[in-house]
C-alpha cells in the first residue's frame, strides 16, 4: 500500500497543500481567500465579508482537494507563539478548524496529524543545504549556523522540487501568488520525514 502524506502551510490568505505518494510530490495547490473590503481584487482569490465563513470555505476546499488521495498522515506548519496581532487569531482558527475536519471528515486520528513549528521548518531547510554551506565562520573565527529566513527556505525548496513551485509567483499581490507558501509546505514534509518534531 503506498504511503500518502499531505503537507500544508495553513493560512486564511494562501493555504498551500502538497500531496506526497511514496516520497514524491504528485499534486499541489494554493487556496486563496481575502476580505471583500480590499481595494485591489484578484481573480484567483475568493473574497468574504465574514471571517468565520472565510475559514469554513478555505478549510472545506482543502479537504475536498485532498480527500480523493486518502492521506494516512498530515503534517502542517504549526502556530508561531512569538507572533502577535489580530491575524494570529485567524491563523489559529484556520489551524484548529482544519485539524478538526481532518478527523471528522477524513477519519484521521489526531495522532496522524503532526504540527511542525516554524523554527523547525527553518532548521530543516538548513540541513538540506550542502554540508559546507550549513555553517559559516565569522570575522572572529567562530563557526555559526547559516541564518535561514524565507529566501533560504524558498531557495532550497526550489532546489529540491522546482516542479512543485512552477507557475507560482513570489509576489503576494500576483494572481499566481503562493511560491513562498508552497515552499513552506515542501520543507514541512522534510521536517516530518526527518523526525525533527
Amino acid at each position: 500500500m503506498p504511503e500518502v502524506i499531505v503537507s500544508c502551510d495553513t493560512s486564511t490568505s494562501k493555504f498551500a497543500v502538497v500531496v506526497w505518494i511514496d516520497g514524491k510530490p504528485i499534486d499541489r495547490k494554493v487556496f486563496k481567500t481575502g476580505e471583500t473590503k480590499v481595494k485591489k481584487k484578484l481573480k484567483s482569490v475568493t473574497y468574504f465579508d465574514n471571517k468565520i465563513e472565510q475559514i469554513n470555505w478555505i478549510t472545506n476546499e482543502v479537504i475536498k482537494f485532498i480527500e480523493p488521495y486518502k492521506p494516512q498522515k498530515v503534517c502542517l506548519e504549526s502556530l508561531s507563539f512569538s507572533s502577535i496581532g489580530n491575524q494570529t487569531r485567524n491563523l489559529a482558527g484556520v489551524y484548529h478548524v482544519f485539524c478538526d475536519k481532518l478527523v471528522e471528515v477524513l477519519g484521521l486520528d489526531f495522532k496522524d496529524i503532526t504540527p511542525i513549528p516554524p523554527t523547525v521548518i527553518k532548521a530543516t531547510a538548513r540541513t538540506l543545504y550542502p554540508l559546507d554551506e550549513q555553517t559559516y565562520t565569522n570575522t572572529k573565527g567562530k563557526v555559526s549556523k547559516k541564518e535561514i529566513g524565507k529566501p533560504e527556505v524558498m531557495f532550497i525548496a526550489n532546489q529540491l522540487h522546482p516542479e512543485v513551485l512552477e507557475g507560482y509567483s513570489k509576489s503576494a499581490s500576483s494572481e499566481k501568488a503562493g511560491y513562498e507558501d508552497l515552499s513552506d509546505a515542501l520543507i514541512c514534509y522534510y521536517a516530518y520525514k526527518k523526525g525533527l518534531v
